[in-house]
Order: C-alpha cells, then structure tokens, then sequence
C-alpha cells in the first residue's frame, strides 16, 4: 500500500529570534508510489522533471519547510530515478548516499558530502541508479508572508523535524562552497543523448542517432551509458519513452484515446509488450491508468489537478 502526507503547519521556534514569535511552515510527505506526474505537479517539490528508471525499491520522503526568508528542502529518495530540479538563484545544496556509485549530477559523477553553490540558479539534473539524499537550502524575497502567520504550537516530532531542517539550513550557509568539477568528454556524450531524446521525443530511435551527433562508436555510446547508467542505449530510450507514454496515459490529449494509439505514439509497436512492461515499471496495467481524453475547452478530471491532500500534524 502506498502512504501519501501533506501538511503545513505554522512552528514556532524559540531558537529563531528573541521574541520568539518566528512562524514556519512545514511541509512533508511520503510515497513508495513515484508517479511522475504527481510529483511534478507537488507545489512543496521544486521538480521540473521526474523520471522513474526502475520498477523497485522505489520510496520518495520530502520534507522542507519555510520561515518567510529561506525554503529548505530534504528529499531522500530510495529508487532508480532522473529527475531535474528548479534552483533558485544562490541556492546551496549537498547530497549523500550510502553507494556513490551510478549518482550522477549534470552528467558528471555526483561529489558527495560537500557542499556546492549554483550562484545562477537553474537546472539540477540528477540521475541516480540507487538513492541518495539531497539537502538544500534557498534565499526568498521577504514578501511579509511570515510577519502574517501566526506563531503556533505544535507536537514535538513535528517541531524536531523543523529544527533539523533549520540545522541543515545553517551548515550549508556556513560550509564554504567547493568549486563544481571541469567538464569531462563523458559528459557531453550524456547531453547530446539527452539533446536528442528531447528533439525527438516520439517515432523510433537506434543508437548511431545518438553516436553520430556525439561523434563517437555505438560502441563506445553503450560504455558511457552503461558506465553511467548501468543500461544500454537501447534500454535507456524504452525507459524514457516509458515515461513519455505514462504522461500520456495520466493526461491525455485529443487523440489519445486508446493504449495502441500512445503506445505506437512513443514508438512502441507491440502493445502487448508495452503493456507488459509499462505494468512491470509502473505497477499498473496501461488501460488501468489511460483517463478521458480531453477535448479543447474542457476542464480536466478532478483526480488530475486536485492538490496533494491536508493531513494532520503527526501523534
């Protein structure tokens, strides 16, 4: 059974200043099931783009909270994922894992327990063949949203997380920064399979359309991605077309209205095999996911847009 919390609860810490009058909010949840557009529509998650790889172990728990002039993020992922981050400018952020290996950041292998700045802001690319754990930290524009939450009690687990989240909020401020590692030539074969992935999102694709443009062997295309990726290129476009389909299935178009017609759409010419391994990826069958399509002028179904669901704060 999957587990999905949300909730926001204002926090009051003593710690913060010395009326202690400081409100936050909290928010955290928790799911095993990694639907890639429900994590990408969350308004707590700073996602552009999530991208499950395989079908298990896969668990996602977040928690971050907000104190009206920093937003601090701890996201701990168990599963084999890509996903690409939003970073506001003068973020700080540090990952861990327990196996460094297949943890890769922007194409470049991941440096770990330290921490690193993107002054810019922008994409954070992070490609991981087991888990890690990611904490970050941002700056806000004071908005006056904090002076306005009122300062409220809450039960002790609750208010033990935020003040975790306001530690990990303060190393990062006070660790200096490491300088990002120089590009490598891996790295650019990992762009331009993306490049061309994002060009050419639907139709059939072989690997020389991704060794030519890098100018390098099939060969030598499969070790970087096996290198990087633990697949082949073969297995990396059925991945991302897999979860191509599911957007598909999830939110439909006009002319999605069978599983044949999304499943040919993504370049999979056997539905039957789709359905297959769609059910393996995803833990459903594709008929069991594909919605109404959606005509131009119609509003979308509930279960599509409606927000993560409120919770109360934890015993």
């Amino acid at each position: 059974m999957s587990t999905l919390l949300a909730f926001e609860i204002p926090v009051t810490d003593n710690t913060l200043d010395d009326t202690g009058q400081t409100s936050i909010v909290h928010t955290s949840f928790e799911t095993d099931r990694l639907d890639p557009t429900r994590l990408e529509s969350a308004h707590s998650l700073p996602l552009r783009q999530f991208r499950l790889l395989a079908a298990s172990p896969r668990r996602l728990v977040h928690q971050a909270c907000d104190d009206g002039t920093q937003q601090v993020h701890l996201l701990q992922v168990d599963a084999a994922v890509c996903l690409e981050l939003d970073l506001p400018p003068g973020s700080r952020y540090r990952l861990t894992s327990g196996l460094p290996e297949g943890l890769y950041v922007d194409h470049e292998p991941a440096v770990l327990n330290t921490v690193l700045e993107s002054a810019m802001g922008g994409p954070l690319r992070i490609v991981s063949r087991r888990g890690f754990s990611l904490e970050l930290v941002s700056r806000r524009m004071p908005d006056g949203s904090a002076a306005r939450r009122p300062g409220t009690t809450v039960d002790a687990p609750s208010e033990q997380v935020v003040r975790q989240l306001l530690d990990i909020a303060r190393s990062l401020w006070i660790t200096p920064a490491a300088t990002p590692r120089r590009r490598t030539p891996a790295s650019h074969v990992l762009e331009v399979v993306e490049q061309v992935l994002a060009e050419q999102p639907y139709g059939v694709l072989h690997p020389s359309d991704f060794a030519t443009p890098a100018r390098i062997s099939v060969r030598s295309l499969e070790r970087a991605l096996q290198r990087a990726y633990a697949m082949g290129p073969k297995r990396w476009i059925t991945n991302t077309r897999m979860n191509t389909a599911h957007r598909h299935l999830r939110d439909p178009g006009p002319d999605d209205r069978t599983v044949a017609q999304i499943a040919r759409r993504c370049g999979f010419l056997h539905a039957g095999r789709f359905s297959k391994e769609y059910r393996a990826l995803f833990g459903d069958y594709p008929h069991e996911v594909l919605s109404p399509p959606i005509s131009s002028g119609t509003v979308a179904p509930r279960a599509l847009t409606a927000p993560l669901q409120e919770a109360p704060s934890r015993p």
